[in-house]
């Protein structure tokens, strides 16, 4: 089951990758104002749910499954604003 904070991470990520950016674990971090090991752990939570591929200091790529997960949260997000 994927928790708020863990589908706040995934519209980061899509979001920031949208926009042809890089990502890295210290981005979420430093945006969520959270530990880098707690990101990391949210991170391998995410890559074993097939939501990401986290390449450590290589960054987060996003998989299919991801970017559709992710677009329905921020439609979620939307609709309770």
């Amino acid at each position: 089951m994927i928790t708020s904070s863990l589908e706040d991470y995934l519209e980061f990520i899509h979001n920031k990758i949208s926009q042809d950016k890089e990502i890295k674990a210290i981005d979420i971090a430093n945006k969520f104002n959270v530990s880098r090991p707690s990101v990391s752990e949210a991170l391998i939570r995410l890559a074993d749910m097939d939501l990401i591929i986290y390449e450590g200091r290589r960054g987060i790529k996003i998989t299919p499954k991801g970017i559709k997960y992710a677009k329905k949260t921020v439609k979620k997000h939307k609709i309770l604003t």
